[in-house]
């Protein structure tokens, strides 16, 4: 009984009541013989995607993979699976991302998305029976589908736009570590495609750092004159030196005394006669 009891905590929320029914039907089918046709199973067709993330490739080829296993209720591998299972073994497989068990748990491990926002390797949890529990779980894999282990087909893929999908729809949700992936791959995309587009002159980083040297500017060859127009263009506006002619040699004339100065000088040495005289007389006194 205990076994019993972990193997129902384990499960992805699927009704006991749905297993006893598939099991009464493959019992009819076997007592009568006759078993229905059934379709091909449908695969992804990752040529619909444009380019995508690698971690996203990596998610839905592994998904793709399981697509035909039985479910099995409380199933854990290839041999047979339920929905928390499959998506469980699908994301340790593909991005080593551990999830916990069942879906209810998973639903609180994820943040919450808005379904208009759901890409792909997103989560969506349904309901059962219109309950408000999740007991569903599914991995959106783009254009409005997702990839999910249903308890009467196993693997397959569904429409989201089923009646009993959109009925029972709880809510979405993404991982955060495969975000975390996907914003690394896409920066390492980004920083691959400029490498391409980069000449393949561009000069290093390393040169790019080194300060530039300073170059002196160079005018156009019509303003620079030649050095040959220069000097005939300053010749010709420099004006003539006069020559210098050498000084000449002023030579003092010697003054001839005139008739008057003559006067001067012999009343001067009359003059200075007769002081003499009176002099001599009066110191005689």
């Amino acid at each position: 009984m205990l076994l019993m009891a972990l193997c129902l905590l384990a499960s992805c929320g699927s009704s006991r009541t749905s297993l006893t029914a598939r099991a009464t039907s493959h019992k009819s089918e076997k007592n009568t013989g006759k078993s229905k046709p059934q379709r091909p199973a449908e695969h992804i067709h990752f040529n619909t995607y444009s380019t995508l993330p690698q971690p996203t490739e990596r998610l839905l080829k592994e998904a793709d993979k399981w697509i035909g296993t039985p479910y099995v209720y409380g199933g854990n591998s290839s041999d047979g699976v339920d929905c928390s299972g499959f998506v469980l073994q699908v994301y340790k497989k593909a991005l080593d991302i551990k999830l916990p068990r069942n879906s209810a748990k998973q639903q609180e491990f994820c943040t919450k998305l808005d379904r208009d926002n759901l890409r792909e390797g997103d989560l969506v949890f349904f309901t059962v029976r219109g309950g408000d529990s999740v007991g569903h779980v599914g991995i959106y894999i783009g254009n409005g589908r997702m990839i999910h282990a249903s308890s009467s087909k196993g693997v397959i893929i569904s429409p989201l736009s089923q009646k009993y999908y959109v009925d029972n729809f709880h809510s979405c949700g993404r991982i955060e570590q495969y975000y975390a992936m996907l914003d690394k791959s896409e920066r390492i995309s980004s920083d691959k495609a400029l490498a391409d587009i980069t000449p393949a002159s561009a000069k290093p980083a390393e040169q790019e750092k080194q300060p530039m040297a300073s170059v002196e500017p160079v005018l156009p060859r019509q303003t620079q004159p030649k050095a040959s127009a220069i000097s005939a263009v300053e010749k010709k506006a420099a004006p003539k030196a006069a020559p210098v002619k050498p000084a000449r040699k002023v030579t003092a004339k010697k003054a001839t005394p005139t008739g008057s100065t003559m006067d001067a000088d012999r009343s001067k040495v009359l003059n200075s006669i007769i002081e003499q005289k009176a002099d001599s007389i009066f110191s005689s006194r």
